[in-house]
């Protein structure tokens, strides 16, 4: 099926493939959207917390397309998680969430200003050293 193959591209090192893949599945959740709830968001989700660097960017940059093509309700929903994810203590759920909220302002656009007051906290933290580290 063409499922494999789209997961394959999603997590390509190469940034073009990756893109039409995460294109493709924003696509494919705008017209199945209960296959894309059931079937391609849980793997998404689950990529995005990867120690694999390649996998969790590939993931965090198909499930921000994903999110641009659901109806502003359902990202509202969704953005409190990852915002929430963004500030895990867990370093690689960290870093995932804080790749798809990178990816997220580049996909909304202006329709990320109502999510900065909530998301640029977690973002610029992630970009600040740790208290503990000297530099």
């Amino acid at each position: 099926t063409l499922l494999p193959l789209l997961k394959e591209c999603a997590i390509d090192p190469t940034y073009q493939i990756q893109r039409e893949a995460a294109k493709a599945f924003g696509m494919l959740t705008q017209e199945l959207p209960s296959w894309s709830k059931t079937e391609l968001q849980p793997w998404l989700c689950a990529g995005i917390a990867s120690t694999d660097l390649g996998v969790s960017l590939g993931c965090a940059h198909s499930f921000s397309e994903v999110l641009l093509r659901l109806g502003r309700r359902q990202r509202d929903s969704f953005m409190n998680a990852i915002v929430l994810g963004a500030k895990s203590p867990e370093a690689m759920e960290r870093r995932g969430f804080v790749l798809l909220l990178d990816f997220l302002l580049d996909a909304f656009k202006k329709d990320f200003v109502p999510y900065i007051r909530t998301a640029f906290p977690a973002m610029l933290a992630a970009v600040l050293p740790e208290p503990e580290d000297p530099a």
